[in-house]
């Protein structure tokens, strides 16, 4: 939104934070023209620029942001600032939106303000996640009709009280630099009473050149019922040197009259001889078209948690939230008669009027008071105050804050001090402060001792360089030098000499570093003799590189057996089945050439004989497969799990058919497999299925698959976090009892007879083999009769 003369009275404040929120194109953010936002976005925005206290509010339902200048150094140096004014919520605090959006959704809904006191909400700013404690409310923002439009929040940063405020004044020495450049209406008089200048939001407004307003051509543009009231207010200040405040309309260039807010103060020279006056004006034509909106403000204070408090010049009060007259126990008729003295200790009615003119004129920084209850009871209390009007009247706008809990926290940081001092002494350890050059400014009884000082007087400059081991003299000087720039804490390792023994023992160092007034002042730590340590590690180490050379050897013979292994595979796979083949042959050609000559029971011994060997055959095959999946190179590939299964599939079509068997394939996810090893899994289990159907069906058999974290599997080897795809292999055979779940697995375990269903009880051995294989884990579930469920997970990403 480009900035213009006829900028909105609500986007007039003289911070930081309402030039930045005029200058922001609202258009892009969703929003719109500002002059046609919503009257409660308006005056609420309006309290909140010009409010001292901090606030943040969250309009709309995708929560965007504003926040004034109060609460702009809690966004640090960089960071936040100013990227999220007009931000959507969830995408400026995503650090933090999981722990406040449940909170804004209860107020948005109407179930409740939010109130958190001393609250740790850690977020990000000048580079890095801050911790940092916050007293706030969330209080619901409503429309004319009542209905919630947006959460105002209203904090403060409990943790850096001081360089807030500090912040603050910093803000306001940045904004008199900026004011030269300010599109408000400026104007200076000198000593006589005659204008000398006219900003050009001036000659903008009126359509007049400077020349036509200076002197006392100005009142020619005033409003003819408003001259001889502005007149007298002017020159009245001006005999008594004083600032004054006043509402004039002013004849804009096309002829219509707006009306300006005028802040005027008198200025004085060098050597303190009256100079003039200087003069800021803002137009609040809208304001005063507004002004009826007092009920809304009364909505706004109702919801508040802390009291909202608008006083007369007089000090009485014009309106009490719920929340002050709850807190100071009284009854809104019983109000009616308080004045501020009667409930705050510190105010007498003289010294309220002045603050009442001081706020008119200027901002008043937070302070501290006390309040007293219907019951006598006194409490320390935060208070922010604003000077507003309303309907054309001067009002005091404060929010009070109790802040008795601090006052108490405050107190027990003084006790626990003490408290410190004495732990320290009684301490079997050694306890120390050093300044940053390493002067050591304390030590513990424990400390003093061991050195051999008698009183901490003696521990003067730097003693301690003549009790460190020289050798490691050098290490603390660059420890402490590297701690003083980066200031993190640290910890390292020195010799320091014992004054009854004379001799060296080892010291475990830790410090972290201590401020005064946010400055470094040095570093507070602990010293933990770890002589024997020292010595136990040395002995351990000696142990270790034992164990590494009988390590070795042990390696050593295991690469021998592994040669014995692979020997072993080579002869199954070739010597072994060899006699195998020929038993096989000699056998097939007698069946074939001499069957008739043969008498029923040497048949009989013949097709025993065949089916030994065919047994023995598979026996030995599947044994080399058992093997080949400890010994192969595993080189995973990135595979479509669907295509493998449709391939295996393929394989397997003619048996598929002679059993009558259907298979069906659902949506099978993409990972990182070895081909080979996998096709095998997906062949034994379905090999599997159809080897135990049940006699009363066909075989149905389901692979499907999904992908889950791992913790979900509840199992014990999967890693929580981790991604992992799960294939489901289901059938509707004969099943087991479940407690053999684990079993079928194991290398020649078998649940059925071998007269009944075929097999050599290595094919699901082989399935957990190449499943280990892919770093995952593999599980069966079923029920006798009702078929069996192989899950078999691994992870999306192997390492």
């Amino acid at each position: 939104m480009s900035k213009t003369t006829n900028t909105p009275y609500f986007l007039l404040g003289e911070g930081e934070m309402a030039r930045l929120t005029r200058s922001l194109d609202w258009e892009k953010k969703g929003l719109g023209d500002p002059e046609q936002w919503p009257n409660e976005l308006k005056v609420t925005l309006d309290i909140v620029l010009n409010s001292e206290f901090p606030m943040f509010l969250f309009w709309g339902d995708d929560y965007l942001c504003f926040y004034n200048d109060a609460y702009r150094p809690s966004l640090g140096k960089t960071g936040k600032h100013p990227s999220i004014l007009g931000m959507k919520g969830k995408e400026a605090w995503p650090e933090i939106w999981p722990e406040i959006e449940p909170l804004l959704r209860q107020v948005s809904n109407g179930e409740g303000r939010v109130y958190r006191e001393n609250q740790l909400i850690p977020f990000y700013r000048n580079g890095v996640v801050e911790d940092m404690y916050w007293t706030f409310s969330y209080s619901p923002v409503h429309n004319e009709k009542g209905e919630i439009t947006a959460v105002l929040t209203v904090c403060s940063e409990t943790t850096a009280l001081v360089q807030r405020q500090q912040d603050l004044k910093n803000s306001e020495r940045r904004f008199r630099s900026m004011a030269e450049d300010t599109d408000l209406y400026i104007v200076t008089g000198d000593e006589t009473g005659e204008a000398t200048y006219f900003n050009p939001a001036w000659t903008k407004l009126t359509g007049a050149e400077m020349e036509e307003l200076t002197g006392t051509g100005w009142s020619n543009f005033v409003h003819p019922e408003d001259l001889e009231p502005f007149s007298s207010l002017y020159f009245g200040s001006f005999e008594k040197r004083a600032p004054f405040t006043g509402e004039v309309r002013v004849k804009s260039a096309d002829g219509s009259y707006r009306w300006i807010l005028a802040n005027a103060t008198p200025r004085f020279k060098p050597d303190g001889d009256f100079a003039g006056y200087i003069g800021i004006f803002t137009d609040i034509t809208e304001r005063k078209e507004i002004e009826h909106s007092f009920e809304l403000f009364k909505i706004i204070a109702e919801n508040a948690i802390d009291p909202f408090i608008l006083m007369r010049e007089d000090a009485s009060f014009k309106y009490l939230n719920e929340a002050a007259l709850e807190k100071w126990g009284y009854t809104e008729e019983e109000a009616k008669t308080l004045k501020v003295p009667d409930v705050d200790t510190v105010f007498d009615l003289e010294g309220f009027r002045e603050l009442f003119k001081e706020a008119q004129k200027n901002s008043i920084p937070l302070f501290e008071t006390t309040h007293v209850n219907k019951q006598g009871e006194i409490y320390p209390v935060e208070v922010t105050l604003t000077g507003i009007t309303l309907g054309g009247k001067a009002y005091m706008h404060a929010i009070a804050r109790d802040i008795s809990e601090r006052r108490k926290a405050e107190n027990q940081l003084m006790a626990s001090e003490l408290r410190f001092r004495l732990l320290a002494e009684q301490s079997p350890i050694w306890v120390w402060m050093a300044d940053t050059n390493l002067n050591v400014e304390y030590a513990n009884g424990q400390m003093l001792d061991y050195i051999g000082l008698n009183d901490l007087s003696q521990f003067l400059g730097k003693v301690w360089q003549d009790v460190v081991h020289p050798d490691d003299l050098p290490v603390i000087v660059k420890t402490f030098q590297e701690a003083s720039h980066s200031r993190d804490p640290f910890e390292y390792e020195h010799r320091v000499k014992e004054a009854a023994t004379g001799e060296y023992n080892w010291f475990h160092i830790r410090a972290v570093p201590r401020y005064e007034d946010d400055k470094l002042a040095g570093y507070i730590g602990t010293g933990v003799n770890i002589d024997d340590q020292k010595a136990f590690t040395r002995k351990l180490e000696d142990e270790v590189a034992e164990r590494t050379k009988a390590l070795a050897e042990s390696n050593k013979v295991l690469g021998e057996m592994n040669k014995e292994l692979e020997a072993f595979a080579y002869i199954s796979s070739h010597d072994l089945q060899e006699p195998l083949r020929k038993i096989q042959t000699f056998s097939s050609q007698i069946m074939s050439l001499d069957f008739e000559n043969l008498t029923d029971k040497s048949k009989d011994k013949f097709n025993r004989m065949q089916q030994a060997a065919e047994r023995m055959q598979a026996l030995i095959q599947d044994l080399l497969a058992y093997s080949r999946t400890s010994t192969e190179e595993r080189n995973f590939e990135r595979t479509d799990l669907g295509e493998l299964a449709q391939q295996v599939t393929g394989t397997l079509q003619e048996e598929l058919e002679a059993q009558d068997a259907r298979i069906v394939i659902g949506e099978l996810p993409t990972a990182p497999v070895i081909p080979f090893q996998f096709q095998q899994l997906l062949f034994n289990l379905i090999s599997n299925s159809l080897k135990f159907r049940s006699p009363d069906r066909s075989p149905e058999i389901h692979i499907e698959g999904a992908v889950i974290k791992g913790k979900k599997l509840n199992h014990n080897k999967a890693e929580p976090e981790s991604e992992y795809c799960c294939i489901m292999v289901r059938d509707n055979g004969i099943g087991f009892e479940q407690k053999y779940a684990d079993r079928i697995f194991e290398v020649f375990q078998r649940l059925h007879p071998k007269d009944r269903y075929i097999g050599t009880g290595i094919g699901l051995s082989i399935v957990k083999k190449i499943v280990e294989n892919h770093n995952g884990v593999i599980s069966a579930s079923s029920e006798e009769g009702q078929g069996t469920t192989f899950r078999i997970c691994i992870p999306l990403s192997q390492i």
